[in-house]
């Protein structure tokens, strides 16, 4: 058997067994080709059509009216029509002739074939992909009812679904003027490719967005049992351990280690890290592992050896319980304080090594970002203004929408810049696209100076 995946207007989109990359929004209609051979005689029989998920490990299901793989309702194919031009390529046996095979159109199972001995008949089956997953490869099968059996071909053309990020304009216009209105309201419109529902992300800050914070110290809150003689690193990666290494900072040796207050890391050289970037540290320890002698974390609940619970002094680095705090702040080369955290270590960005020397133990943390960074999946101020009180988040493509600053986070006088980037939820691709230019505004709320005019009679 081959197969091939055709236009809703007969054109080849691919060659016989090849894989076709499709956008369900632009090309929702196709028509996927079977070339059946008989080879054992005359045989009547009747075929279905299946599909199924196989980027998420579904089964096989028959083409229905509805699912994320349908029959199309609309195709230039007749019910039984015979084909008239061969769609796939592949030629007969020696001694074989083309038949003209049959089509079928908004049905899962085609009308009954007859097969004549050593003939190539092609069935046709209209489907659509409008309710396909984007991001996600779909096969195909056909099944030959008669005899319950499911026809395998070596190499089947599967169809791939585009994973399509949303494209954002900002409708307000820059640098609009919003007065004394501390809480302005900001326009916008996206629009998917595949006519998916759109999730919104609004940043808006005094600064363009093009700002760096430079590192210069980090102090890490350590206390510590004895006189330890390990020899800790601190590295600033770009993502856990497979990240670029960004800087890394002095070795501390825990001999001059002061226990329960904050010991400071250098580096040698100041360290740009983006605005509102997520960096990872990764504190790693060097020697011979001593559970007399240890550095350990300050916890909620008590003190942590080697970031293990005390009674598991030999679990080096392991953290074993929510409660183990991982505190820390971040400075300038003046000393001002770029970030602090005080809190426990995030378990669901966890970065710890194995035992034994040269374990590690890792945090997540993100650079000062702006003053407002708003999702519509989970904060409020977001609203569609073309279906005003109808379509809620996530909002459908094409309609303008806005986001009313709140009043907890209202401003005050001078220049803001704002951004927006948007992003189809699942089934979507669920990954945000572009950012869109930044555009900025401006807060006045000092009163208008009042004039008084006196004139003489």
């Amino acid at each position: 058997m081959r197969t091939r995946i055709l236009d809703a207007d007969r054109t080849a989109l691919a060659a016989d067994e090849a894989d076709y990359t499709v956008n369900r929004g632009t090309k929702p209609n196709l028509i996927y080709v079977a070339q059946l051979d008989e080879e054992k005689g005359a045989y009547a029989s009747t075929y279905t059509l299946m599909w199924k998920n196989t980027t998420d490990a579904g089964s096989f299901t028959n083409l229905a009216a509805t699912g994320q793989i349908n029959w199309a309702a609309t195709t230039n194919l007749g019910n039984g029509t015979a084909v008239t031009a061969r769609s796939c390529t592949g030629a007969g046996a020696s001694g074989s002739t083309w038949q003209n095979g049959e089509e079928v159109e908004g049905a899962a199972t085609c009308d009954s074939i007859n097969l004549a001995d050593e003939y190539y008949t092609e069935v046709h089956f209209a489907i659509n992909v409008a309710g396909a997953f984007e991001g996600h490869t779909y096969d195909f099968q056909v099944w030959e009812n008669t005899g319950g059996t499911a026809l395998v071909a070596a190499a089947a053309a599967s169809l791939i679904v585009t994973s399509d990020q949303p494209s954002v304009v900002l409708n307000t216009a820059d640098a609009y003027a919003f007065g004394t209105d501390t809480t302005p309201t900001l326009e916008f419109t996206g629009t998917d490719a595949s006519d998916s529902d759109i999730r919104y992300n609004i940043q808006i800050d005094t600064a363009d967005f093009t700002g760096t914070y430079s590192l210069k110290y980090a102090d890490l809150w350590f206390t510590k049992t004895g006189d330890p003689t390990d020899n800790l690193t601190l590295e600033i990666r770009t993502s856990s351990f497979t990240g670029s290494v960004v800087a890394t900072a002095n070795v501390l040796a825990a001999t001059s280690v002061t226990s329960n207050q904050f010991n400071r890391f250098t580096f040698s050289s100041a360290v740009t890290l983006n605005a509102a970037t997520k960096y990872y540290f990764v504190l790693t320890r060097s020697g011979a592992r001593d559970t007399s002698n240890y550095i350990a974390w300050r916890g909620a609940t008590g003190a942590y050896a080697h970031g293990g619970k005390s009674t598991k002094i030999s679990a080096v680095w392991s953290a074993e319980d929510t409660t183990l705090d991982f505190n820390f702040i971040l400075y300038d080369s003046s000393l001002v304080a770029l970030l602090t955290q005080n809190g426990t270590i995030d378990i669901s960005n966890s970065l710890y090594g194995g035992t034994g020397t040269g374990e590690a133990l890792g945090q997540s943390f993100t650079a000062p970002g702006f003053i407002i960074n708003k999702f519509s999946g989970t904060d409020l101020g977001f609203d569609n203004t073309t279906d005003v009180g109808v379509d809620t988040d996530p909002f459908d493509s094409g309609d303008k929408c806005d986001y009313d600053v709140q009043v907890g986070d209202a401003l005050t006088t001078g220049t803001y810049y704002w951004r927006v980037r948007g992003m189809d939820p699942s089934p979507g691709s669920g990954t945000y696209g572009a950012w869109t230019a930044t555009r900025s505004f401006t807060i006045e709320t000092t009163p208008p100076e009042t004039k008084f005019y006196i004139t003489h009679q």
